[in-house]
């Protein structure tokens, strides 16, 4: 049973890879409607005709699907990593020199601390 909207169908004619190589079989897959499980949602049945053999596999396709959806990136303001990296070095440096040019108008006020 396949979902028929998850966009999925089984394709062609399937090889059974048997223990005996020198045997080999194509199996065939009949489909039809199913609303059993759920009417509100109806799936494709597939049917293998046929039977497989002890030891036999069975090798199918599923083909289509739902596209993917796309994952969103981190949100970088229009600006490139490398734009992000220099504007947070300039923004450190402006800190550093704030603060230094705060202690030197601290230390020459009257009443300030001096060496």
């Amino acid at each position: 049973l396949i979902p028929d909207d998850a966009g999925l169908r089984l394709v062609g004619g399937a090889p059974i890879v048997s223990r005996a190589p020198e045997t080999p079989r194509t199996a065939a897959f009949t489909s039809s409607a199913d609303t059993s499980l759920n009417p509100a949602r109806p799936f494709t049945r597939y049917r293998l005709e046929g039977s497989l053999q002890p030891g036999d596999r069975l090798v199918f396709s599923l083909e289509g699907g739902l596209a993917p959806t796309p994952t969103p990136g981190p949100a970088t303001g229009g600006f490139s990593t490398g734009a992000n990296i220099f504007s947070l070095i300039v923004l450190a440096i402006a800190l550093v020199s704030a603060v230094l040019i705060g202690a030197l108008v601290i230390r020459r006020m009257p009443g300030g601390r001096r060496p």
